[in-house]
């Protein structure tokens, strides 16, 4: 996805990719005829020294508020977190991809 989004934050240097993200995001449930989800700009992108190592996830096992710590220091609120999971949920959907 990040390959996707290069071009655009290339042409698009204003958006920050903490916010193209979350419109990709909003324009996926879109897509698969989900509920329109109001988006607004307005993330700020961290220092990378604010994210989990590469190939490190949440542990699936654990409670909200894992995922409230891993990605409250990236700046999603709860309803951010519930649709990044969700996104991962589905992404599930299509293993052939």
């Amino acid at each position: 996805m990040f390959q996707q989004l290069t071009p655009l934050a290339e042409q698009f240097p204003w958006i920050t990719y903490s916010d193209l993200w979350t419109l990709a995001g909003v324009c996926a449930i879109q897509e698969m005829q989900g509920p329109i989800v109001p988006w607004r700009p307005g993330r700020t992108d961290k220092d990378v020294t604010m994210c989990t190592p590469d190939g490190r996830l949440p542990d699936a096992t654990k409670e909200q508020s894992h995922l409230r710590a891993i990605f409250g220091r990236m700046g999603f609120d709860d309803r951010e977190i519930v649709a990044l999971s969700g996104a991962h949920a589905l992404g599930r959907c299509h293993t052939d991809r």
